[in-house]
């Protein structure tokens, strides 16, 4: 198998991010695994919908519930993690600028938000933001426009 083909490293990437999320959750000490999982969670969604299906009482959300750092080792696997997803991003994934006139505009969209999205889950994660954040920029751009611009089955 080519490691250097697209869907693959498109897998790769998607992979990553879920674990992003799952060592985010073990550092708060957050029980979300099983959302971690896009398949679980239709697309499909609004973003209101996917806020009402996450417990917000295990998310240290905006009801003056503040997260407590439990394993700074997750947490800093996540931030290691994140920093290699943008690595292979831009490595394998993201087309030179050249390339860009073999690709339509729908991928070209796609592939912008995913680079979009992994820098702001980057973002998040250094700011320490809330595991919802973080779940609701991968399920709602990251994965979502990898299986648009790499033909990804859901």
């Amino acid at each position: 198998m080519n490691n250097n083909n697209s869907t693959v490293q498109a897998l790769v990437v998607a992979n990553i991010v879920d674990e992003i999320l799952r060592k985010y959750g073990d550092a708060y000490d957050v029980g979300y695994d099983d959302l971690t999982n896009l398949s679980n969670m239709p697309i499909t969604h609004s973003i209101n919908a996917l806020e009402r299906e996450i417990p917000s009482n295990s998310l240290g959300d905006n009801d003056g519930n503040e997260l407590i750092l439990v394993n700074i080792g997750d947490y800093q696997s996540a931030q290691t993690l994140s920093e290699e997803a943008i690595k292979i991003f831009e490595e394998n994934l993201k087309p030179p600028a050249q390339d860009e006139n073999h690709n339509t505009n729908h991928s070209i969209v796609s592939i912008s938000k995913v680079e979009n999205g992994l820098v702001e889950l980057n973002n998040l994660l250094n700011t320490k933001a809330s595991p919802q954040d973080l779940m609701r920029i991968v399920h709602t751009q990251i994965h979502p426009s990898l299986q648009l611009a790499y033909d990804l089955e859901s």
